[in-house]
């Protein structure tokens, strides 16, 4: 059966989009990803906030070398095409475009754009462009500069060495799951089945906290901390995705024992929602609560667990928060262009470029740990497990954390 959901734009003009087919797979996990999609599909379309300008991208394909990364993807704006291929190259072929793009940089020249800055560069360029300004700005940072070239050459390495180097000093490895990891976690990422597999076969200590897969932040910080107080863990590395980042947060600076605190080492935030989900701010509230009230009934997920991960929850939570001083912390996130999202974040990142650049779930700062450095990673959104390379990205990612980069 074809789903058709219908919106007005602001002129009141009728539009009909098709949303997708409700269908049968013979393969359960596939009729369950199908299923999940098509109501979510349902669900987020559903929101009158959302204008046809927002359903509807432009595309200009790119061909690029960012950061010695090799991009291939369709952009939203001639701007954002020109900024990847010739600005960042150091070609000026286009006066009007490179008096705009200097400009911005002379707004920032010595500082990253805040989210609503970004927002508004997002409106006077594109919401592409803003994206690989604040990735550019990240990148040039020399904290980020260095870790990102530890992590690329440690990758370049594992990709022609089927022998995973193990590093001498041993870890106690703690992964925690990221939202609805029992049901969905296989196609989300969120079960963390790739680093559980590489860190088992090759020895390591590895611990996995089964927190409630649809418990709030809070519940699960409690959870995580319960955990590690109870065990004698030393140089604990822990790391977990999406929803567990908050919650791993929450744990390290607010609820664990002092003496836990001494034996974590490191912080692996991976796509972390820190700051919280926008989508939560337009569908908990009425009269578009109303429906997303159906849908968690029907999931059987409490309204509490996503009024946890609201924006406005998380930014409070996330300022009161101060972590220990010795614990060492890597963001992992994704670029995330418009032409690379992955199908299962595709309507999300669409109706999140309202906000600005996002990974499909979260917006581009808002992942950003305290004191931390960060890891970009091309072509990946919110959901790593739709990442070819992820096994590989997983162990490089734990290498440049664990050995010190020249």
């Amino acid at each position: 059966m074809e789903v058709y959901v219908y919106f007005k734009d602001r002129n009141d003009t009728e539009s009909v989009y098709p949303v997708g087919t409700l269908s049968c797979s013979p393969v359960d996990q596939v009729r369950s990803r199908q299923n999940m999609q098509n109501l979510l599909r349902i669900w987020l379309m559903s929101l009158t906030v959302c204008t046809a300008s927002c359903l509807s991208l432009d595309t200009f394909p790119t061909k690029a070398v960012f950061h010695n990364y090799q991009i291939h993807a369709n952009v939203d704006s001639k701007i954002a095409q020109y900024y990847l291929q010739s600005y960042l190259t150091g070609e000026r072929q286009h006066p009007v475009f490179d008096d705009r793009i200097r400009a911005i940089y002379t707004r920032f020249e010595n500082r990253l754009p805040t989210r609503d800055e970004l927002k508004d560069i997002s409106n006077e360029t594109s919401v592409d462009f803003a994206a690989i300004f604040y990735a550019d700005k990240l990148l040039s940072q020399p904290e980020n500069k260095k870790v990102q070239s530890c992590f690329q050459s440690h990758l370049t390495n594992l990709q022609g060495n089927s022998n995973l180097i193990k590093p001498q000093r041993e870890y106690s490895i703690v992964l925690v799951p990221g939202y609805d990891y029992t049901d969905h976690g296989a196609f989300t990422g969120a079960n963390l089945a790739a680093p559980r597999r590489i860190f088992h076969n090759k020895g390591f200590d590895v611990h996995f906290i089964p927190i409630d897969a649809k418990g709030s932040v809070e519940e699960n910080a409690s959870v995580i901390t319960n955990y590690l107080d109870k065990r004698n863990l030393d140089n604990v590395i822990i790391a977990g995705p999406s929803s567990a980042g908050p919650a791993i947060h929450l744990s390290l600076a607010s609820y664990m024992s002092a003496d836990a605190h001494r034996r974590v080492y490191a912080w692996m935030n991976l796509g972390g929602i820190l700051n919280g989900v926008p989508l939560l701010d337009w569908i908990l509230p009425a009269p578009q609560g109303w429906i997303t009230s159906l849908f968690l009934w029907r999931e059987e997920i409490p309204e509490s667990s996503l009024e946890s991960m609201a924006t406005d929850v998380s930014r409070k939570r996330f300022s009161s928060l101060t972590l220990p001083s010795h614990i060492k912390i890597i963001n992992y996130m994704g670029l995330s262009l418009s032409g690379n999202i992955a199908p299962f974040a595709y309507d999300q990142y669409r109706l999140t470029r309202l906000k600005g650049p996002n990974d499909g779930l979260t917006l581009l700062p808002d992942m950003i740990a305290p004191r931390s450095q960060t890891i970009l990673s091309p072509s990946t959104g919110h959901f790593f497990a739709e990442d070819p390379e992820i096994d590989l990205k997983t162990y490089a990612l734990f290498l440049t954390l664990t050995e010190e980069c020249g």
